[in-house]
């Protein structure tokens, strides 16, 4: 995979976790593993989740342009 599928791949992931938190704030959210070009997610605890208004969200989110920072962020257990 080239890097530009990479960062492509990852903001995407990040666009459906947050329309997630939107629609179904009160969600369990657990990514599984990729299959071929797909991803498999479970949604846990999400009343009335469709895979139309998770699309939908996503779209209106991709639409915002919101601008993306990258930052590091160190773990300290």
């Amino acid at each position: 995979m080239l890097i530009g599928q990479k960062i492509y791949t990852r903001t995407a992931q990040f666009v459906m976790f947050l329309a997630l938190k939107k629609l179904w704030n009160g969600a369990k959210i657990k990514m599984r593993y990729t299959v071929g070009s797909g991803l498999l997610v479970n949604v846990f605890d999400g009343p009335d989740f469709s895979v139309e208004k998770l699309r939908a969200k996503m779209q209106e989110i991709v639409s915002e342009d919101i601008v993306l920072r990258r930052r590091r962020i160190l773990y300290r257990s």
